[in-house]
């Protein structure tokens, strides 16, 4: 079953993660975003609603991502972080260089 769904609208792709960003299923998402932003895009936004936990392949898949959208003039930002992400992108600063945004509510995970 796939980890991830992606889908386009107009000319923003958004991808869901429906469980944790985690080894394996980083490496697929990665092809697949790529192959995305291939055909040209403005935005991509990834959902986190679906994960409590990203690993520091996850946070390598995000950076690299925004890396890959300001090469060509485009977007990257992340939704429904919960609060030990948000905890954890903010102590490593990439809060700084993602619009990376929380759970409404509060959610923790």
């Amino acid at each position: 079953m796939p980890e991830f769904s992606i889908s386009r609208e107009g000319a923003c792709v958004k991808v869901l993660i429906d469980r944790n960003l985690l080894g394996k299923s980083v490496y697929d998402l990665q092809k697949a975003l790529l192959a995305e932003i291939g055909t040209g895009t403005d935005s991509v936004v990834m959902d986190l609603f679906g994960a409590d936990v990203v690993d520091s392949s996850g946070i390598a898949l995000m950076i690299a991502a925004s890396n890959s959208m300001r090469k060509v003039n485009g977007k990257f930002s992340v939704v429904n972080a919960s609060d030990t992400m948000m905890s954890i992108f903010a102590s490593m600063r990439l809060t700084d260089r993602i619009d990376i945004s929380e759970r409404s509510g509060g959610t923790n995970g």
